[in-house]
């Protein structure tokens, strides 16, 4: 069970073999009244070819 206190990390990939992989992490902090983001960063994908 998660407990007040508690770090972790939500990391979802995508992945284009041979060409290119992004990962996004987003550390969260269990707290009493729930989990708190940590970070804060733009989530939008932009391709450039």
């Amino acid at each position: 069970p998660l407990e007040a206190g508690m770090t972790f990390t939500i990391e979802p990939s995508v992945f284009w073999p041979g060409r290119v992989g992004v990962r996004v992490e987003d550390v969260i902090v269990c707290t009493p009244d729930g989990g708190v983001k940590l970070n804060e960063h733009p989530t939008d994908l932009v391709a450039n070819e």
